[in-house]
């Protein structure tokens, strides 16, 4: 056709102009290929920014109390407050519904022949109704005791392979003190998006029988 025809000649003439004038083809590719390059990755890194931990059903009623503090005449704002704040604040404050306090801690975790130094979340029974971490496997309150752990999918993965945790006992070793026998109570998976990074959970019971 006519048409095909066109395109095909301005896409030859296009060809050899570009061989001719080698240098200049190749600073022109070169500034249309990294304005592509930046515009795609400002995308991307705008989009995500506008759509972090938007999965949390709650997400415009959660807010994080945050301790100014002077340190050597300058004010710093740490994401820290004292443990008795949270509990405090929901007896003193109407507009409180719930709390959780995030303690964070390592462990050595064994189960079988598999054993990982891994980071540990202390955190409240009102974690899961807060944060919108859909709970994949197990008790959907599953922080009622405190001899329970949860585990995010690819920790749990790491441990049971394809075998069901539920119910599955972990030896845990914290620091200098004996060994402690911790039962699987759920499995959680983390959405693409979240801010939070949680892998490994335990109740606050257990950070404060630590402390």
């Amino acid at each position: 056709s006519i048409h095909h025809a066109m395109f095909k000649s301005y896409l030859i003439a296009g060809f050899r102009n570009a061989i001719r004038h080698r240098l200049n083809s190749f600073i022109n590719i070169l500034g249309l290929s990294l304005a592509l390059g930046i515009a795609i990755t400002a995308f991307i890194f705008i989009d995500s920014q506008l759509h972090v931990d938007s999965f949390h059903k709650n997400m415009n009623r959660i807010y994080q109390v945050t301790s100014k503090i002077e340190v050597e005449k300058r004010t710093e704002e740490w994401s820290d407050s004292p443990i008795m704040l949270g509990r405090t604040m929901l007896q003193d404050q109407a507009a409180i519904e719930s709390y959780t306090r995030i303690e964070f801690g390592y462990a050595d975790i064994r189960y079988q022949d598999n054993a990982f130094n891994e980071q540990l979340w202390f955190v409240d029974p009102d974690f899961f109704d807060i944060f919108s971490f859909p709970i994949t496997a197990g008790n959907s309150q599953p922080l009622v005791q405190k001899n329970q752990v949860i585990l995010e999918k690819a920790i749990a993965k790491k441990y049971f392979g394809d075998s069901n945790p539920i119910g599955q006992s972990l030896s845990l070793k914290f620091r200098e003190r004996d060994k402690q026998e911790f039962t699987v109570s759920a499995v959680f998976e983390r959405p693409n998006g979240s801010s939070l990074y949680p892998t490994v959970l335990l109740s606050m019971d257990s950070f404060n029988d630590l402390s």
